[in-house]
């Protein structure tokens, strides 16, 4: 099978939701819902377990996890699967609008992958809480972060890894581990 990982630009973020009703009863409780924007799933038109993808008029990143519910994927943290991709029950991943006032309204299937324009903004009461305590953090761009990468990158040049580095590799599991145990093991090595 053809899988497609949409890698997103700073300024887009998607939130994927794996269990909506504790995120929706958590948004109520603050008094927000999401609303509408296009988004990707395998499970079809009406599923709620979708990957809503929407602007930030300010880029942030996140520590990967939704208050409940689900993952944060932004430029620093997953990607997001997308038609043409299947889903390991052998659904096809397809692109959907909700027909409603709400996120998990159920979809009209689009006609291909949305323009980055068709995204709704995430409002910037949102994105606060959303990234606050502690769950998101605003992004650097450039700077000290660019500096550490580009430093761990010349370090490794001479072909020998550091000590941190082969603990870090040997850690890894070769089988069984799911998507945040394994960004807990690589996020230090870069």
């Amino acid at each position: 099978h053809l899988n497609l990982g949409l890698h997103l630009a700073d300024g887009v973020v998607s939130l994927d939701v794996d269990d909506p009703a504790p995120l929706r009863d958590w948004l109520t409780e603050q008094g927000h819902t999401l609303p509408p924007t296009p988004f990707s799933t395998a499970r079809g038109a009406d599923a709620e377990r979708r990957q809503l993808v929407y602007r930030v008029e300010v880029p942030w990143s996140s520590n990967g996890l939704l208050p409940v519910g689900g993952e944060v994927i932004d430029s620093g943290h997953r990607y997001v699967r997308a038609w043409p991709s299947v889903h390991k029950s052998g659904g096809v991943y397809r692109w959907y609008f909700p027909t409603g006032e709400d996120a998990f309204s159920p979809g009209r299937a689009m006609d291909g992958p949305p323009d980055v324009s068709e995204l709704t903004v995430l409002p910037a009461e949102l994105v606060a809480l959303l990234t606050s305590e502690g769950r998101s953090k605003p992004r650097q761009s450039g700077g000290e972060r660019e500096r550490d990468v580009e430093g761990w990158i010349e370090s490794l040049r001479d072909g020998k890894a550091p000590e941190s580095v082969r603990r870090h590799v040997a850690a890894i599991p070769t089988e069984g581990a799911d998507n945040n145990q394994l960004m807990d093991l690589f996020g230090p090595l870069v």
